[in-house]
């Protein structure tokens, strides 16, 4: 629970006590029902729990965009490729290179590296 964990939940601390503390108990007429008042508090807690769980959840995925989102992506030769080709990867033609061997148009592939706007893939079995 890094600092916006701690930070919600005194957050969620202080909510209570003050809520609890905002009205004098020597005058009955004006009250805050505890009933709201643990209500709110608990609603408030678990809408922090969901915020931060999803945080969590987001930093864990693997990276959608850059190079780093592509190396391991599959796809076909579009040309054949020795050892530079063109190749259509998540619907993308890319220029690459083969790994290993020459690889025939059609053939599929596996990307293994990317150095700026070219690819380096080998042929899958």
């Amino acid at each position: 629970m890094g600092g916006h964990g701690a930070i919600a939940v005194i957050g969620v601390i202080c909510l209570l006590l003050g809520s609890l503390m905002l009205f004098s108990p020597l005058e009955p007429f004006w009250h805050v029902s505890r009933v709201v008042v643990f209500t709110m508090t608990g609603l408030t807690a678990a809408f922090f729990a969901l915020l931060i769980g999803l945080g969590l959840g987001a930093q864990r995925r693997a990276p959608a965009t850059g190079s780093s989102a592509i190396i391991g992506a599959r796809g076909a030769a579009r040309t054949a490729l020795d050892p530079e080709g063109i190749v259509n990867i998540n619907g993308e033609e890319w220029t690459a290179v083969s790994a290993g061997g020459r690889i025939r148009k059609g053939d599929r592939v596996q990307v293994t590296a990317a150095y700026g706007i070219k690819l380096e893939v080998r042929r899958l079995a």
